[in-house]
């Protein structure tokens, strides 16, 4: 029974110690089949585009199915289960009942639902929140599966960063993951900065932490060879609470670049989660600790890297350094100005993208010449579509330069190299 096989798998990953849950993949999968076959949903289905998405003032709110692909990730779905599980049972022992919000439920309900038969309905109420519809509906289905549906205080369609919360009574536990690494483009802080009133005094959010950190990494070598710069931003209870009493939250400031060994040329951010206690999600766990990694970027010891964090629509942080490698526009090379390999344009666009990279403002050229770039990448490249890829992904001019190269051989680079240039002439005339 779909159930009791259920119950199995979460009780499985509650009892595991740390070590093991990295060997409780199949037991995951397993789980995330099970929630699927419940709710009706096609996990991956021949065409999808995240259609069904919604924009809202403050981020992207995922559509149901991708907020069902989320559980697949094994490491993620664990570790949110047991910090969920430490945090209600933390909180139960203060006190006889508690109150859950759980904002962003997606169609599994996945971060509270299928622990419910670990508890009963006089210690643990649920409100649950989604802006999806579909979500609220396929959910529903799971509850009733599991007969957890006297858990269930209420149940809401709403976009929660306009949920009036005047009339709401406090919450013991604000649930919420609605984010990616980075807390880009997805709305994770303005949903906790918008709830974070309802959370009563000794209550927890969850994730307690999301803190991001800059480091200075060798190129290829990210995991490895890092060099701490510092922290860039904590989300936790004390900074919402300062989020919130600002009518327009800004989020920003600076770090040193120190003297730093030449190895370190690419700037690395990490986003590392603490779900509850002891319960984290490091660099590479699951994709919501994917690093991001700005290449070539050599910051300038003794100079500064700032930073600011934009609360919109798409938000994101965005960066600001000196680069002790700097371009400029003057020394822009010209169109026919040759490479090693005799390419014309090649050094053109390789430096107009180290240009972008260190926040030249080029987007008139980049708009005039972007048919330019394309034309290079059709004529020598197998794959054009990996162009730009390449392009940024590069180090250094002479690895893009084998990048555009490594795929043609002599007659036959000679051969495309010269109708380049030909196209290239006809159309700058």
């Amino acid at each position: 029974m779909p159930k009791q096989d259920i119950q199995h798998i979460i009780n499985t990953i509650l009892m595991a110690s740390p070590e093991e849950l990295f060997s409780l993949k199949a037991e995951t999968d397993q789980l995330v089949s099970l929630l699927c076959k419940v709710t009706d949903i096609d996990l991956h289905p021949a065409i999808f585009h995240d259609e069904h998405a919604t924009e809202t003032m403050h981020g992207k709110a995922v559509s149901m199915t991708t907020a069902a692909q989320c559980a697949e990730e094994f490491m993620r779905t664990q570790v949110f289960l047991r910090g969920v599980f430490q945090a209600i049972q933390d909180q139960l022992k203060t006190q006889d009942s508690i109150r859950i919000l759980y904002a962003g439920t997606g169609p599994f309900g996945l971060l509270v639902v299928p622990l419910l038969h670990q508890f009963t309905p006089d210690k643990v109420q649920v409100y649950l929140l989604d802006i999806h519809q579909e979500s609220l509906d396929a959910l529903q289905k799971l509850i009733e599966i599991l007969d957890v549906d006297d858990f269930i205080e209420n149940q809401q369609c709403t976009d929660i960063l306009q949920w009036p919360i005047e009339q709401q009574q406090p919450f013991d536990l604000i649930i919420s993951e609605t984010m990616k690494a980075m807390l880009d483009q997805e709305p994770q802080v303005s949903v906790f900065r918008h709830l974070i009133p309802l959370l009563k005094p000794e209550g927890e959010l969850i994730p307690q932490q999301i803190q991001i950190k800059a480091w200075l990494a060798a190129p290829r070598s990210y995991n490895t060879h890092s060099f701490y710069l510092g922290e860039i931003f904590t989300l936790d209870r004390q900074q919402t609470y300062l989020l919130h009493q600002q009518s327009n939250p800004t989020i920003k400031g600076s770090l040193d670049i120190p003297e730093y060994p030449e190895v370190y040329k690419d700037l690395k951010f990490t986003t590392d989660i603490q779900v509850y206690g002891r319960h984290w999600l490091t660099e590479h766990q699951c994709s919501l600790n994917l690093p991001k990694v700005i290449i070539g970027t050599s910051p300038e010891p003794g100079s500064q890297l700032r930073y600011q964090y934009e609360i919109k629509q798409h938000p994101e942080f965005t960066f600001d350094y000196e680069s002790s490698d700097d371009f400029s526009i003057e020394q822009l090379p010209d169109h026919f100005e040759l490479s090693e390999t005799g390419i014309p344009y090649l050094k053109r666009c390789w430096y107009k993208a180290q240009l972008l990279k260190q926040n030249h403002s080029i987007n008139d050229l980049l708009q005039k010449e972007s048919e330019l770039d394309q034309l290079l990448f059709n004529t020598l490249l197998p794959e054009p579509d990996k162009g730009n890829a390449l392009l940024y992904q590069s180090h250094s001019l002479n690895e893009f330069e084998r990048y555009m190269t490594h795929s043609q051989q002599p007659p036959n680079n000679i051969h495309k190299i010269n109708i380049f240039t030909e196209e290239l002439r006809r159309k700058l005339q």
